[in-house]
């Protein structure tokens, strides 16, 4: 706990582009990744206090899905 210095918003976009019995074609693929996207690190959250923590998913300013607080 005490290494974690906050949390912050991260996102992977994936690329399902050949069966998923393919366990060696996904490895060589680098198990759908194509991209990943880091948001700031919010110092609030250090320890991994996750109180008050909630997210929203936004497309064309338009939410798409939320999750309710969490009260760990």
């Amino acid at each position: 706990m005490g290494a974690i210095a906050g949390l912050g918003p991260a996102i992977e976009l994936a690329d399902v582009d050949h069966p998923s019995d393919d366990v060696e074609g996904t490895l060589a693929r680098n198990i759908y990744q194509r991209h990943v996207i880091f948001g700031a690190c919010d110092a609030t959250y250090a320890g991994g206090n996750s109180s008050g923590l909630n997210a929203r998913v936004f497309r064309n300013a338009t939410e798409m899905a939320s999750t309710p607080t969490l009260k760990l």
